[in-house]
């Protein structure tokens, strides 16, 4: 799923920590210097970096919860109680079926869509 270098912001993460762990230390007026500009411009980057592996892990975690199985039956469950309501299941696609597999969505909603059609010109 990840289109960036995980390995490379790994690295960047973790330079970024040493960095702020030598800060911590006992450090002379030259190298603190060197240190805090180079944090300074390292910081937005690694709050870039934190908050694209935040939304990364809800994307994976929101992918897991469409994908599980046990959900299933509760989603049956729902159509069973709406009246006039059909389960419909489309491998592949999540809460965008339309746009993730528009075949397979069209060819689920058209009969129904069909059979609203001839119900409402009764």
């Amino acid at each position: 799923m990840s289109m960036l270098p995980e390995a490379k912001l790994d690295i960047l993460l973790a330079h970024h920590a040493e960095l702020e762990a030598e800060l911590l230390g006992q450090v002379n007026s030259e190298n603190y210097v060197r240190i805090t500009r180079e944090l300074a411009e390292l910081n937005p980057l690694i709050d870039a970096v934190k908050a694209y592996r935040a939304t990364t892990r809800e994307i994976a975690e929101i992918d897991t919860l469409i994908a599980d199985p046990a959900s299933e039956p509760e989603m049956r469950g729902m159509a069973a109680a709406i009246s006039g309501a059909a389960f419909a299941e489309i491998p592949e696609a999540g809460h965008l079926a339309h746009l993730e597999a528009p075949g397979a969505f069209e060819r689920s909603l058209s009969p129904f869509l069909a059979a609203t059609a001839e119900g409402s010109r009764s």
